[in-house]
């Protein structure tokens, strides 16, 4: 990943860090041995993006991919020290969703969108791809039902 981005003229540079001991790391070094996965630091709009090529499921722009949890790092360059990862916070929700309902005397339409981004819309993904249809459908069906007729009878759940 890192030779195709260097040939497409991206800022991009390997990366050292440790998924499971990541907040001890600094105790544990000067070891190589302390790391246990690689990942491509790429620097897009003045932004610093960390990119792990072995994710599945991830797809989309840059700015709406997953975020991916560690707090420590190392560059593979030369005279490079531990760094610690900039803190980071959405710049937008990671759910958005948008309910029509229309009622007519008896009867309704409901219309409900939903756009997931980031690590949620990662998450989505591997459910559609893992769980069967029927489950999904009961899964929304109660969704609704809890969110739209409960509170319309004023029936608390228990």
């Amino acid at each position: 990943m890192k030779v195709v981005l260097d040939y497409i003229g991206v800022d991009a540079s390997v990366v050292l860090v440790n998924y499971n001991a990541d907040y001890y790391i600094k105790y544990y070094l000067p070891s190589l041995l302390s790391f246990n996965h690689v990942v491509v630091k790429v620097i897009y709009k003045g932004e610093e993006h960390f990119i792990d090529a072995t994710i599945r499921d991830e797809f989309g722009l840059i700015e709406n991919r997953g975020f991916t949890y560690f707090m420590h790092y190392l560059e593979v360059k030369p005279d490079q020290e531990l760094q610690i990862r900039k803190p980071y916070r959405y710049d937008y929700f990671c759910i958005d969703e948008k309910v029509d309902f229309n009622v007519q005397g008896n009867s309704g339409q409901l219309k409900l969108t939903t756009v997931c981004k980031g690590n949620r819309a990662n998450a989505m993904r591997r459910y559609f791809k893992s769980t069967n249809k029927r489950e999904i459908i009961d899964s929304w069906n109660s969704f609704l039902f809890i969110v739209l007729i409960i509170p319309m009878t004023g029936t608390e759940r228990t």
